[in-house]
Parts: C-alpha cells; structure tokens; sequence
C-alpha cells in the first residue's frame, strides 16, 4: 500500500500551519511593508546541478532502527540512533539524505524495499536495529540497493553505552566509505561529542522524541525534559537549541508567551556552538517580527543556509522569501531541493506547486497539489491554488467538481462555482458579473479580475490584500502570468513605490537579480 495516506494522518496539521503563516507572515511583509533598505545576501545556488547530486546514485532514505532492546521504553533510544546517523550523513557533500518526517512515515509499516525507494526517489536504503542494555549497545545495519533489492553490505557494533558518540560516528563514517566506493561524494567529516554526560544525552533523547510528536502535550513535557538536560549539563548546546525549537513552536500556538523566552535559548545555544543552524534561523525569525532587525534577520538567514545547506526547512523558507522578489526560476531550485529531501511532506509539496504555479507551469503545479493535499494539506489558499491551476489547464469538469468542494468549505455562493467554470471554460469568459461574486478567497477574485481584463479591480484588490496582515504571501502574485497586464501599465514602478518597500526590493534585486520578467533598471521595472 501507498504510504501517502499514512503520512498525512501523523503530521500535526495545526503546528504546520501555524508555523508556515507566521513565518511567512513576518519575513514577507517585513520586507516588504517596512521603511529603509534591507541588503540581502542568501547563498542561492545559480544553476539546477548545484542541487541535485551528479551522480542520481547518491541518495539513501535511512529508515527508523527497530528496537530490540529487552525493554519497549528503549524506543526513544532507537529513534534517536536513527536521527543521528541521519544528521551525520546530511553533512556528506553530494549525498542526498531524505529528512525525518519522510522517512520516519514508514515506522511500524510493512512496505517494500522498492515501493520506498520509489516514493522517496532515493537509489538506497538503509535499515538497523539497535538493542541496548545497561551496559552495551549493539547496531547493527544493512545498505540495500533499491533498484535490485539487493544487500550491498551490512556490519554490526557492540560497544559500552558509554562509547555511544563514537559509536555513531563509526556508523556514519563506514556508510559513507561504502557509498564512496561507487559514488563521488565527500568525505565524512567527524562530529565531536556534543555532551559529556551520558544521562543528559539520553534526557535529550526523550526530548526530541516528544519533540517531534507536534502535539501541544508532548511538547510541553518535551520542553520540560530539555530543561532537565541543560540542569544536567549546562553547556550542552544541542539542548539549548531543542528547547529554543520547543518554545518556539508553544510560542506559535500560544502567543501569550514571551517571544524572549525562545530567542535567549537560541542565542545561548548559538554561543555554545555557532555551527548549530537552528539557532541562527531562530534569531532570524526573531528579527522579522514587528521592531525587530530586517537587515540583520536576513544575513542571518544567510547564516543559516551555508551552515547547514541540506536542511529542508531553511531551503523551503529561504523559497518563500524570495518568491517575492521575482526570480522564480532560482526560487523553484530551492522549493525543488526542499521536496527532493521531505518528498512526503505536504507543505513542501505544496509550495513546490505554488511556485510552479507561479511560473505557468500548470500541469506540474496540479501534480504537487494534489500530492499535497493526499498527504492532508488543506487550508483556503491550498484550495485556490489548486482551483486556479485547474481553471488555466480548461479542465471543465474538475474545476466544476473542485469548485463545488471548495464553495461547500468555505461557504461561497452558487456563483462562484459557475465563475471557475467560465474561467476553464475561456469562450465564456465574457461577461463575468464580479458584483455578483460576493466575498471571495482574494486569489481567486484576484485570478478573475486579471482573466476579466478588469486591471483596476486587480490592483485594488492586489494593495487591499497587501495592507492587510494576513495578506502573506501576497506579493509573489505579483509575478503571475495572469498579472503581466497589471505589470506592462505605465505607472506599474510608481505604483510599487507608493504601496510597497521600494528600497528593499531594489536592495534584493541589485544582488540577487531583478525579477525574471523584468529587464534591471535602478530607478523603474520595464516588465512584461
């Protein structure tokens, strides 16, 4: 069976949202709606081969390690085998490592080798079981070539639970010579202790396994176990960045909270090891919230992509951020590489078919829409997303079953089903009564004054969504095809400069490229 239902079920949808608005919300409208420059300087790849490996061979999915430990409790001790191994690879130059929430979708679950190599688009699997004692932990590994199903080859450790740290760093280091052999990729570069005392370490453990449940409880006493690692050993850095993580996300489900809380933990953990990311992309967020360092936030982003350039997560935000700023084809490498790391996540999955959908690219941006939304991805601007793409792909009888969906969900009027259809339906585009819509999602009434040739409507409605604090991320819209009437109006740079951050986008622009619709021009945008 397919393991993209299973996903969906397991992942917090709450704290995804949550977490995808807010900091959304305060790096776009930061940027953009702020007065003063902001010089940005993020280390984008410039070309598609910087992201994906030379070699398609070098990628592996590492899935969860079975306990078999004599004691069920040691399961958090498995996990955590498992994350680290993960972590350590990540760091190979040239390897693709899939993410956790991927590869952990398949824990517990009886799916062939092949059908996971399939999904994660990954030439190796890599399988272990970890059995611990109080004295002793044994792991013992297999690397399986995916496409035969064959062993590659498989070893087996046993050292005093003491030795944990380099225990890890063993497996990682013998994986990556294995892979090396047949592969071009780099050295594995070895990790030092990040703690001296062995029953901190296991308190952290516990922590990140309650982490990683996104529930409002476990992360509640997963806060609590990080604090108990850190009175363990005060200069563990690792805890300090959970702990920032664990208040952050409370943070984001309960505002009430002192955003100070989470940014001390991180800057702390940051001062004990600044080659930590997490904690710079905290502090980063930190700035983009209302009084805080634009200029500053944004460097540190910068920070936080060449410190860890494989995350996920840094790669999926930092393609947010740009998709303001018009270079859709450099923000599409980084939404690429995002989903080629989680390809079972569905917020990447589905800002990967935003973007596509910025770039026309309908057919695409249906197919990771979709995904999303089998994976559980739902939300208002999901479904106008997608009722968007199915409109420009004239697919009349999905629009008009989509849009049916989507009028139940979110309350809209018979009218708006019958405009949908009309927009797939180009002949009858004409005539199109937008009085007669009512209250509408702003892409789609955005999407139907552009196809309607009504331009003001779309530039009013454009500035009153960019005023508004839930407009984000608004300002990519901007770069629509649909828009390119909008954009060719004589007073298209006047407009920009009266309603938005005009030196900032200029700043983004002058080093990183002007917006790929736009030839460069300091003072005004020639676009089509």
């Amino acid at each position: 069976q397919s393991i993209t239902p299973q996903t969906g079920k397991k992942l917090d949808r709450m704290i995804m949202v949550v977490l995808a608005l807010a900091l959304t919300y305060f790096a776009v409208d930061k940027f953009l709606l702020t007065n003063g420059p902001a010089v940005i300087d993020e280390q984008i790849p410039a070309t598609q081969s910087e992201v994906v490996p030379a070699a398609s061979d070098a990628s592996i999915a590492v899935l969860p390690f079975r306990n078999i430990s004599s004691d069920p409790e040691n399961e958090y001790f498995a996990d955590g085998m498992t994350e680290e191994v993960m972590g350590l690879l990540a760091n190979v130059r040239d390897l693709r490592v899939i993410s956790r929430s991927s590869s952990f979708a398949y824990k517990g679950l009886a799916v062939p080798v092949r059908q996971i190599a399939q999904e994660l688009s990954v030439a190796h699997i890599l399988e272990g079981s970890v059995r611990r004692s109080e004295q002793k932990v044994r792991i013992s590994v297999q690397l399986i070539d995916a496409r035969s199903d064959d062993q590659q080859w498989s070893k087996t450790w046993e050292k005093s639970a003491s030795d944990i740290f380099d225990l890890q760093n063993e497996v990682a280091l013998e994986i990556a010579a294995q892979l090396q052999r047949t592969l071009s990729i780099g050295e594995y570069s070895r990790r030092d202790n990040p703690t001296n005392n062995l029953e901190a370490y296991h308190v952290y453990l516990r922590a990140r396994e309650l982490w990683w449940r996104r529930e409002p409880e476990s992360v509640d006493q997963s806060i609590r176990m990080f604090e108990r690692a850190i009175e363990m050993d005060p200069g563990f850095a690792l805890a300090h960045a959970g702990l920032a993580s664990a208040l952050y996300i409370d943070f984001l489900s309960n505002p009430l909270r002192s955003m100070d809380e989470w940014r001390q933990r991180a800057n702390r953990a940051h001062e004990l090891d600044p080659t930590l990311a997490e904690p710079v992309f905290l502090e980063a967020d930190y700035q983009l919230f209302p009084g805080g360092d634009v200029e500053k936030a944004i460097s540190m982003i910068s920070q936080a992509l060449s410190l860890e350039p494989n995350s996920t997560w840094i790669n999926f935000m930092v393609s947010i951020y740009w998709a303001a700023g018009g270079s859709l084809e450099r923000v599409l490498i980084l939404a690429e590489k995002a989903q080629s790391l989680d390809p079972l996540h569905p917020m990447i999955n589905g800002n990967l078919g935003k973007v596509h959908l910025l770039l026309d690219n309908n057919a695409r941006a249906l197919h990771y829409l979709n995904l999303a939304s089998e994976l559980g991805m739902g939300g208002e601007l999901h479904w106008t997303n997608k009722a968007v793409v199915l409109a420009r792909l004239g697919d009349v009888v999905a629009t008009r079953e989509h849009a049916r969906e989507v009028a139940q969900t979110l309350d809209l009027p018979e009218s708006y089903v019958n405009t949908m259809v009309r927009l797939a339906d180009t002949e009858h585009m004409a005539g199109v009564d937008l009085d007669d819509l009512g209250e509408l999602p702003f892409l789609l009434r955005f999407d139907i004054c552009l196809r309607s040739g009504e331009l003001q409507c779309a530039f009013d409605a454009f500035a009153a969504r960019m005023r508004e604090k839930s407009a984000v991320p608004t300002f990519s819209l901007i770069w629509l095809e649909e828009a390119r009437p909008l954009r060719e109006q004589p007073g298209f740079t006047e407009w920009l400069q009266k309603n938005f951050n005009w030196p900032a986008l200029t700043a983004h622009w002058t080093v990183h490229g002007w917006p790929d619709v736009c030839p460069s021009s300091v003072d005004s945008l020639d676009c089509r």
